[in-house]
Order: C-alpha cells, then sequence, then structure tokens
C-alpha cells in the first residue's frame, strides 16, 4: 500500500512540475536557465532530444506490446488452414462423413451446433465453409480427413 502512496505522490509532484512549467512564460524559463548559468539553446535542444527519445521508446512499447499479442492470438487460433474442397458435393460429402462419425456420447452437443441446419440440401458453398470451419474447431474434421478427398 504504501508503494502505491508513494508512486501516486510522485506522479502528482511530476504533474505539478509540468503544470508549473507550462504555466510560466517563455521569458520567465529562458530567465531561469540563464541564472543557473546555462545556455539556453542547448538546454532547449537537450530537452528536445529527451522528449524525442521518450516518444520514441513508448511507440516502440506499443509496437512489441501489439506484435506480443498478435503472436499470442495466432498460437492460440483454434481454426486450422485446412485445404477445404473446392466444389459443393465434396464439402456436402465431407460434412456428411464428419456428422457421422461422431461418437454417440457427443451427438446431441455436436447437433446443437448445427442445429440452424434444416435439410443438407440447402447449403450453399459459404454455408458449408462456415459448417467445415466448425468441425475443425470442434475436432471432428482434421487434416487427414479432407486431404483424402
Amino acid at each position: 500500500m504504501q508503494k502505491k502512496y508513494k508512486l501516486k505522490n510522485w506522479f502528482g509532484f511530476i504533474d505539478a512540475l509540468a503544470d508549473s512549467i507550462l504555466e510560466s512564460s517563455d521569458e520567465d524559463i529562458y530567465n531561469e536557465v540563464k541564472e543557473l548559468g546555462e545556455n539556453p539553446k542547448e538546454n532547449a535542444e537537450k530537452v528536445r532530444n529527451l522528449i524525442s527519445q521518450a516518444i520514441m521508446l513508448e511507440k516502440k512499447r506499443k509496437l512489441i506490446e501489439a506484435r506480443k499479442m498478435y503472436e499470442a492470438k495466432e498460437k492460440n487460433s483454434t481454426i486450422k488452414q485446412l485445404p477445404i474442397p473446392f466444389n459443393l458435393k465434396d464439402k456436402i460429402e465431407l460434412i456428411i462423413k464428419a456428422l457421422t462419425n461422431v461418437p454417440q456420447s457427443n451427438k446431441a452437443s455436436v447437433m446443437m451446433q448445427f442445429r440452424e441446419l434444416k435439410k443438407i440440401d440447402d447449403i450453399d458453398d459459404n454455408d458449408a465453409d462456415i459448417i467445415i470451419h466448425k468441425l475443425i474447431q470442434l475436432g471432428l474434421l482434421k487434416d487427414e480427413d479432407i486431404k483424402n478427398e
């Protein structure tokens, strides 16, 4: 708890310092830098470089984070890209074969996934692709099942 309190105070201090600088006029800042015996132009260049580095580091951090999220999503993707047959007749045969090979203990739950199907003859090409991908997700179709078609 104390660590959070210190961190909160630190950010409060930084915010107050930033507000103080933003509220100051350019002339006040210039005079303060001169009083410290520093060259205002060199000091401005140092601050610009520091801000640029901070911006670049933040951009890199965001890119690295996005890359990690993308790689994790790819790794956990449940749909594998399998070579699905091109013609509708082969797709329907593949679907029928997969559904008839469902173990009796899983039949009810699998059929719930496909409750929108009325007649296999009413399936169009797009529906067949969706059904095949669902069968892949459920583990009812594997690479070798599709390649043998």
